[in-house]
């Protein structure tokens, strides 16, 4: 007899990968999820091919797990019910639920999470509340978590934000939660300004004395722009003992023709700045070709040479190899140090060398990604480098498949490395769709497969089902329908089916990350966490979505 279950997060996965894309709720990122959040990502206006519920089986047909979705009027996620099957007593045992609440222009008001002992007692285990002003912009959301001793929801945290005239966070507050239940407690702030209200150009952090009840000085970056907001001048400071800020890194950039051509960074000798080091910039046909790096000598009063990054083009411009130089003092030259090769025969490859004390260039790491005609990516190949062999060796792989016509995923396939030193496949998936009610399309079965050496064995699938009535959204191209999702690949997609006039990405605590129009951002840089993203549409309307970026 197979051992219960607990609720299965890939047979919700389709929908929640939807729900992001449309903005409904958080963006939680798990494996299973990443391998159907391509799949998910073409997505109409007309939702009427979301799934009602979704069941997962065993391959021998053995229910596993169920969910059932429930939307509001407007077709948005209002609750989400997960049930694992019982086999001992042959039903479905709800496990938990997350209700969603929202307010009249589609902003998500509340997220409630509700779990279920075997008795289907429930309880709270975590509440999300979402504040909005009356200009549509996020005012303040809490977080709060169930304490087991207390059988109780305690505040985790909360963010309070204060907008200027623009729409752009003017300060930020962070609480965290006390002894005392629900009594929250300041513990950050952060004060920013802008040019022409709209790049940030300052911010200031400060932390809360809870002893003094006072606001003391933490850190401090201002920054100025050039007429074509090219960034000059960067300053950091940090706060002395006595409570006053105090030089601590400083980066001033110079430009020609709009292309950057050096870029100094100071020190602080506690009341000056002391310069520190020196990027200069070579350009060819408009592109960068070299970056030197100079050191600052204090007793010579003279730069000197430290490091350098040589890159070089194919006559399509694309990069072709980039190697990374120390200078060497005793023979007054460059040494090669690393290496970056770029190769676009069978796919974008990219491979990673150092260069070892004998003079000979040793593998690091080496990626190949490769695309169809319609630009989907079918595979991504890592390789690690094999000492004795003095080769590549094959480390991980994913393949993915799609239809010609209607672009959708058919099936995807993981590969690990085999005994044979190629490819072995290890985990399948393969997806059956159907066309809807509504001549849509929507995903009928998922099936998983799996590999342990003599051969694929069908291990389990899910299957969707879906309501046979019309949505209650009857004038779609009248909505304002804005979705905004992240993906593994390190990117934020936008959509709307109103032009977009202005996107802004800002931090949780209010650090403006990205401003413009761009519907595709990517956050390869962006450490992990909240991020709040407002759109402008041509409509005048501004729609707010928090995502989580991993």
């Amino acid at each position: 007899m197979r051992n219960s279950l607990p609720y299965d997060h890939s047979a919700r996965i389709y929908l929640l990968s939807l729900g992001f894309i449309l903005g409904i709720g958080q963006s939680y990122s798990v494996p299973a999820q990443k391998s159907l959040l391509k799949n998910a990502s073409e997505v109409s206006t007309n939702m009427a091919n979301l799934p009602d519920s979704c069941i997962s089986y065993y391959a021998d047909g053995q229910p596993i797990s169920k969910s059932i979705f429930k939307y509001n009027p407007s077709g948005l996620l209002g609750l989400d019910s997960g049930f694992a099957w019982n086999e001992d007593k042959q039903l479905w045992q709800l496990q938990h639920q997350t209700e969603y609440g929202y307010g009249t222009n589609g902003n998500l008001l509340s997220e409630i999470g509700i779990r279920y002992n075997e008795s289907n007692e429930s309880s709270y285990y975590y509440k999300n509340i979402f504040t909005y002003t009356d200009e549509n912009d996020l005012s303040a959301q809490e977080y709060y978590i169930y304490n087991a001793e207390n059988q109780s929801l305690v505040g985790l945290s909360r963010f309070e934000y204060f907008y200027n005239a623009s729409g752009s966070p003017d300060s930020v507050i962070e609480y965290s939660k006390s002894d005392t239940q629900n009594n929250w407690i300041p513990s950050s702030k952060s004060i920013y300004g802008y040019t022409n209200d709209t790049m940030q150009s300052s911010y200031e952090i400060y932390k809360y004395d809870a002893s003094a009840l006072t606001w003391t000085k933490y850190i401090k970056n201002t920054q100025t722009y050039n007429s074509a907001a090219q960034l000059q001048d960067e300053q950091n400071y940090t706060a002395s003992d006595d409570d006053e800020w105090t030089k601590y890194s400083r980066t001033q950039n110079e430009y020609l023709n709009g292309k950057l051509t050096s870029s100094v960074t100071y020190n602080s000798d506690g009341s000056d700045w002391v310069a520190a080091s020196k990027a200069s910039y070579e350009y060819s046909n408009a592109k960068v070709v070299a970056k030197v790096t100079s050191l600052y000598n204090a007793n010579s009063l003279a730069w000197t040479n430290a490091f350098k990054d040589s890159i070089e083009y194919l006559t399509n411009g694309k990069l072709s190899k980039q190697t990374a130089f120390k200078w060497d003092h005793n023979s007054a030259s460059w040494i090669a140090v690393s290496r970056d090769i770029y190769n676009y025969d069978s796919g974008n490859a990219l491979e990673q060398y150092f260069y070892s004390s004998n003079g000979a260039w040793i593998g690091i790491q080496k990626r190949v990604l490769k695309y169809d005609a319609s630009g989907n990516n079918i595979s991504d190949e890592k390789y690690g480098w094999g000492q004795e062999s003095n080769s590549w060796i094959p480390a991980s792989k994913i393949e993915k498949m799609y239809d010609g016509d209607t672009q959708k995923l058919n099936s995807s396939i993981k590969y690990s490395l085999g005994s044979d030193n190629g490819w072995q496949g290890y985990i399948k998936q393969d997806y059956e769709y159907e066309v809807l009610f509504d001549s849509s399309i929507g995903l009928k079965f998922a099936h998983n497969y799996d590999n342990k050496g003599s051969g694929w064995a069908y291990s389990n699938y899910t299957k969707f089902f879906y309501s046979a009535k019309e949505t209650s959204i009857d004038n779609r191209e009248a909505l304002n329908l804005v979705r905004v999702a992240w993906f593994p690949e390190q990117f934020i997609s936008v959509a709307s089916n109103i032009e977009i006039i202005q996107v802004n990405v800002y931090f949780v605590n209010g650090t403006q990350k990205f401003t413009g129009k761009s519907q595709r951002i990517s956050t390869n840089a962006w450490e992990t966490g909240i991020y709040i993203v407002k759109v402008e549409t041509a409509d005048g309307k501004r729609t707010v979505r928090k995502i989580n970026v991993f």
